[in-house]
């Protein structure tokens, strides 16, 4: 104990790198904190933001940061859900939650307990004049919150809505959108249109179903990211990476569990080739007809670090074909 106070004593004023173990000796004393992952480009932009403050305000507060990749554990129990994330702590316990904009002035406003700024959206905004352009493009899946300013519900998903835009980044085809039903001009869409009278209402236009469909469960991400995931056959997670089933096809994988020798591989690779489906599967089984099945165990242990090293794109290949290994094993 006297090593940790010790330490805190040492760090006050700097940013202290906190664990699972330290974190409620940590934040025993007022204390702003924030949950970030390494890969994160808004994490990176926040860094000497947060470093700044640590040094002007280190009278008043520890400045605590926690890595939710090496902790993700940690991370899911409070709830963590994006990056990154500012909370202040109290006697080990959460009093507040920072959702307004990541800049010096406006964090400085809020620890010193004034009023912030209003946090710029990301979501796409839509009006009467752009909104046929946005949602009926069948090239595009859009997800629309039709909202009224003084709505309290409105206001306080917002930021879980803004959470989409993040998981969904490496989706180019979905749009994230909202649309202001208390203004005159959009009216018309909102009553008129769709019948909406309640806020908020949330609408899905798959590229293949442009007349809308409501959402009505509860409103929190995971709800969000299963309807979604369900609507537009998408594979994300929460943390926006691409879950266990991405690029497996269930026809195949049952024909893949009647191997047992390298005869009925070659079977399964005649049938797969006369489903004509384009899939991950065919180059793997190529591999394995030519390199033998220890092909697959290693290659395995290989995309495990390069999920762990990679982000976007690169990471999305590597969990795709890491899924159809598994199938193969």
């Amino acid at each position: 104990m006297i090593c940790v106070l010790f330490l805190i004593y040492l760090s006050y004023g700097e940013v202290i790198s906190g664990t699972p173990e330290t974190f409620t000796q940590l934040t025993k004393n007022m204390s702003f904190v924030k949950f970030y992952a390494p890969w994160c480009s808004h994490c990176i932009a926040l860094q000497p933001v947060f470093e700044a403050l640590a040094d002007e305000y280190k009278s008043k507060m520890n400045f605590i940061e926690i890595n939710c990749v090496k902790y993700e554990e940690f991370c899911l129990d409070k709830g963590i859900r994006s990056f990154p994330e500012l909370r202040m702590y109290e006697n080990g316990i959460k009093i507040s939650e920072y959702e307004g904009p990541r800049d010096l002035t406006n964090l400085g406003r809020f620890i010193r307990g004034e009023k912030i700024g209003k946090p710029e959206s990301r979501v796409l905004e839509l009006t009467a004049s752009n909104f046929s352009a946005v949602v009926d493009d069948e090239t595009k899946n859009v997800v629309v919150k039709f909202y009224v300013p003084w709505c309290n519900i409105c206001k306080s998903i917002q930021s879980k809505y803004e959470r989409l835009i993040d998981i969904y980044k490496n989706e180019k085809d979905v749009i994230i959108a909202q649309m202001d039903c208390s203004e005159q001009q959009n009216k018309v869409i909102c009553s008129g249109k769709f019948g909406i009278h309640g806020y908020p209402t949330i609408t899905f236009f798959p590229k293949d179903f442009k007349y809308g469909k409501d959402f009505m469960y509860e409103h929190e991400v995971h709800v969000y990211v299963n309807r979604i995931n369900k609507e537009f056959n998408y594979f994300r997670m929460e943390n926006g990476q691409l879950n266990k089933y991405a690029g497996r096809i269930p026809k195949i994988d049952k024909l893949l569990q009647q191997i047992s020798n390298t005869t009925q591989l070659k079977e399964v690779k005649e049938k797969i080739k006369q489903l004509d489906i384009h899939n991950n599967y065919m180059p793997i089984l190529s591999k394995i007809l030519t390199e033998g099945k220890g092909f697959v165990h290693e290659r395995i242990e290989s995309l495990k670090n390069k999920i762990q090293a990679t982000t976007g794109e690169e990471q999305d290949k590597a969990i795709i074909e890491y899924n159809v290994l598994e199938q193969f094993k």
